[in-house]
Parts: C-alpha cells; structure tokens; sequence
C-alpha cells in the first residue's frame, strides 16, 4: 500500500479521516423565493440545496433565517457521516393571515352577490348598502384555520353594532352570520382565538369595519338624490357584479322599489371613524351631517293644521329638496302610474304653495285639481320653485296635487316637489 505520512502530519490524515458533508433543501420553493435560507454551526448562510463539506463526523445544528410571511422551521440536530454527503430538509410554513372578506347578501331568483369589503386600515370601512346590512359575512385566508379552543363560537368575535348568530369554517373559509345590524352605524368584527392547524396564531389584520347605510347606492356616505339617480339608471337591468348595489331591497332586479328605498332614507349618513384592526372601536355617532326631512307630511308642506291624506301607486313623503328646503314630494313610480297628496278646506279663502318639479318634458307633469277639475298651470321638464295663489270659493273643496306619468321613458329625477302650503280662510 502506499505510504502517505511523508505528504501529510498524523493530525491531518486524522481530520480528512473524520469528515464529511451536508446538504439542505428548503420547501416549499416559494420560501426560497421569499429569501429563505439555512446555516450550519452558525456558519455562513446558505440557499436552498447547498452543500457545505470538510464538516467532522457527528452532531451539527442546522438553522434557518426569519422571513417575512412564513414561519421558519425549528432548529435541527443533523448527524454527519464519514466520507458521505448527508442530506436533510427544512419546511417553511406560512404565516396564517386574512386574505378577503365580504358580505354576502341573497338577491332572491338573481342569487348572492358578495360585497367585497376593506381590509385596509388607511382607508374608511366598506359601505353596505343593502337591506339588513351585512347579516352574513366571509372571511378568507390563506390557510386552513381553526379555533385555538376546539370550539368556533362567539367567544371568537369581538362586535359592535350587530349580534352573533352562528359561524361555521371550512379549510380557509369562515362564514360568520349575524344579526340585529344596526343601519348608520360602523359594525366592527374582530376575530379572536384562531390559527392554522400547526396551532399558529392569526397575524397581521384581525378585523374589519362595516359602514351600515341602507340606500346609499353610490356608497358615498350619504343617502342623496345621487342615489336615487343612480338606481334609476339601471332600472330592470339584469343584476350583475357592476350593478346589484342598486337592488337595495334584495329583490333580485332594480325597480322603483330600490328608487323608494333610496327617497325614504334621504339624508341618513354614516360616520367614516377610524380602523383599528386590534381593537373595535366601540363608539359611533350617528348625528346627521345634513338637515333632515320632516317628521310629518303636515310638517314638510308646512300647514301641519290641515288634514293631510296621500295615496296612488306611491305615496308622497317628507323629503329635503335638492335646494336644501324642506318639501314633500311624489312616490318613486313608473310608467302610466300616479302619485298624489291632498287636503280639505273650506273656503271662501285663498290658498298659496310652491311647487317644482323634474321630469319628461310635456310628457311627466304635476297638476293641481280642486274637486277633481285641473287648474290652470301644470308643469314639467325641470321648473324650479314657482310660487301660485287660488282664490277658493265657499264650500267643503278637496285640494289635490298629483304628480303623473305617461307610458314612456324616464327623465330627471321623474318627481314633483311642494312646499310653503299655506291657506288663509276669509274673515
């Protein structure tokens, strides 16, 4: 055999003797991608499937870095053989964090749309302008989760303005139900006591914030003509993913019904506040910011003395006038429909109003009758605030306004407007 002790010392042959190396594989690829890598002995870092020789045979520890969004392995003992390459792998494991969330409403035969909500704490929570408010609402992450306890039950959320119904979570998704939402109002929903099925804790944003504003179509903040406008322009359209706001009353199609909706909330509005995904934020205002309508018919025309009476297809309601007065004006009704408000006097006496109106030019008008005989002066197309006066002669008479329709098309805000009624009988 051959000689070597005159090439190396005793203590070199020993160590070349006793050595061996290793090799790491990290999973999955996307942590290496991430910046994952491994160290030896508090070596020098390495990337996935290096090999790292001249190690001596027996015991070493292998360790991995931190990375954003994943959850590093734990420390290994790896044992290193002579003369061989040993091999071994490291998991990364993600982070479990919330990904999406929305409320989910039912549209009757149109199906469920989701409302995709904010999870962005610089920005104002999601407006929900549907009925109810978010009575279901679904939350998505990008792992399989569970509670921490066993047991997915309201001690997991944390809410304000809304009451727990039930929750239920398959793999990723949890569905949480609720009910008793309260409209003008942020819903807060924190979730508390969940993790991946490796018992990691949820990180990063645990909550969402839930703006209630039934009517408020174009998601503004405040319930306007706006939105009336808008549900009009996509009256009986087939709801879809860029629409189905408008179907405010969960119909399954967008009517004069979603348009009513939108009148009768006129001016409600809901505070923008501030998010804080670790604590709801348990106060809300819910003072308007603008004048609200009248709390009565009488009131909004202003002769709350006289007896009021309204009816038709749709009734006429209180309402803050796109002037900023207060009025009342028709229902929300469609082709070859009517709405009308009347009262009665007796006269002999004069009677003053202001009226106006918007609509389909000498098409959609807004007449004044006593005792059902039209008075001269109906208008239509968009008048603005005119004021009339009426001698009434003696007798019982029957004042009415109606605002009418004919069989086609819809123009301007497809309504008529009164104010400042005022009667003064003959001394």
């Amino acid at each position: 055999y051959w000689d070597l002790s005159a090439l190396y010392t005793a203590g070199e042959i020993e160590a070349d003797a006793m050595t061996g190396s290793l090799q790491v594989t990290i999973a999955p690829a996307a942590a290496s991608g991430a910046g994952a890598q491994w160290q030896v002995d508090a070596g020098a870092w390495q990337n996935s499937g290096d090999t790292v020789g001249g190690l001596l045979m027996g015991a070493h520890t292998v360790s991995y870095n931190d990375v954003t969004g994943w959850i590093k392995p734990a420390d290994q003992l790896v044992a290193v053989g002579f003369n061989e390459t040993t091999l071994t792998n490291g998991a990364y494991e993600l982070t479990p964090v919330l990904l999406a969330a929305a409320s989910r409403k039912v549209h009757l035969a149109a199906g469920t749309f989701d409302l995709n909500l904010n999870l962005n704490p610089a920005l104002s929570g999601t407006i929900e302008p549907r009925r109810y408010g978010p009575t279901e609402v679904l939350f998505t992450f990008n792992k399989g989760m569970a509670a921490t306890d066993g047991t997915l039950d309201a001690s997991e959320f944390t809410l304000t303005n809304a009451t727990f119904v039930s929750a239920s979570i398959v793999s990723s998704n949890l569905t949480l139900n609720l009910t008793n939402v309260v409209d003008q109002a942020r819903v807060t929903v924190a979730l508390n006591g969940l993790a991946d099925l490796a018992g990691n804790p949820l990180e990063g944003t645990n909550a969402v914030v839930i703006r209630v504003l039934y009517g408020d179509a174009t998601q503004s903040g405040s319930v306007s003509v706006g939105d009336m406008q808008a549900t009009k322009n996509k009256l009986s359209q087939a709801l879809t993913s860029t629409n189905y706001l408008c179907d405010l009353n969960l119909s399954g199609t967008i009517s004069v019904g979603d348009m009513q909706v939108a009148k009768n909330m006129l001016s409600h509005n809901v505070p923008a506040g501030d998010f804080n995904p670790t604590t709801p934020p348990l106060q809300f205002s819910t003072t308007p910011t603008f004048a609200m309508p009248a709390s009565s018919l009488g009131e909004a025309l202003g002769a709350p003395e006289l007896a009021w009476d309204t009816n038709g297809d749709e009734r006429w309601a209180p309402t803050i006038a796109p002037d900023g007065s207060t009025a009342a004006w028709s229902g929300s009704i469609g082709d070859l429909q009517v709405s009308w408000v009347e009262t009665t006097v007796t006269g002999p006496g004069t009677l003053a109003f202001e009226w106006k109106v918007s609509s389909e030019l000498d098409a959609d008008f807004l007449t004044f009758s006593v005792d059902g005989v039209d008075q001269p002066g109906r208008i239509s197309g968009e008048a603005g605030w005119q004021p009339l006066t009426f001698n009434i002669p003696s007798g019982t008479h029957r004042l009415r306004w109606t605002y009418a329709k004919n069989g086609a098309n819809a123009v301007g805000f497809d309504a008529g407007w009164l104010r400042r009624v005022v009667y003064q009988a003959a001394p």
